[in-house]
């Protein structure tokens, strides 16, 4: 789960773990943790129209 949370892919962690299956890799390593969920609130927020202004191009 550490690999997930410094944002490496599953597929890159299926080949170093050398799972056959990427299924197999995403049933261990998929389970959410609080700094990823965070870090997609975070990502999120970013596209919030209440917090886009308008701009003159």
């Amino acid at each position: 789960m550490l690999l997930r949370e410094d944002g490496v892919d599953l597929k890159t962690i299926q080949e170093r773990l050398r799972h056959s299956e990427l299924a197999t890799t995403a049933n261990l390593y998929t389970h959410e943790s609080e700094k990823i969920s965070r870090q997609a609130a975070d990502h999120l927020e970013r596209f919030d129209p209440k917090k886009i202004v308008n701009q003159k191009l």
